[in-house]
């Protein structure tokens, strides 16, 4: 948003973007040096303007900014929650790419074809991937 042509559209998009960016800069900071105080005080009035702007956009004209607005004020504590907590990553990526194999595999396979047979894949998909990340033995864990 921006970088779009609309003007009103650009400095909304431009002032949530500079918001962030301070927001995730110094809880990079935070992880390198420790703060005096938790970021959430530090960075109150930043906090406070990007809040204010969600709120001045969420019923907007413009879909994108409207939609994007509502989304960030709907997820707020999750999104911003690293602020209190800088070791938690940004993003559930890292998360994500453990468990793209095991999606492969439950569509190669056609998947389990019961709801019990799913909860347990998933489950065990979910241990394997626990373990393997823990450097613990699978096999041991499950017995």
């Amino acid at each position: 948003m921006a970088e779009s042509t609309d003007g009103r559209i650009a400095r909304a998009g431009a002032a949530i973007e500079a918001l962030m960016r301070t927001l995730m800069g110094a809880i990079y900071d935070a992880r390198q040096k420790p703060p005096p105080q938790p970021l959430p005080a530090l960075h109150a009035a930043d906090i406070e303007q990007l809040r204010k702007l969600c709120e001045a956009h969420h019923g907007d004209a413009h879909d994108a900014l409207r939609s994007f607005a509502r989304e960030l004020h709907h997820d707020w504590g999750v999104i911003l929650r690293p602020l209190a907590e800088p070791h938690l990553p940004f993003s559930s990526n890292a998360v994500e790419q453990a468990l793209r194999h095991w999606v492969t595999s439950r569509r190669i396979n056609h998947g389990t074809r019961s709801p019990p047979g799913s909860r347990a894949f998933a489950v065990l998909a979910s241990v394997v991937e626990t373990c393997r990340r823990r450097g613990a033995c699978v096999w041991r864990y499950l017995g």
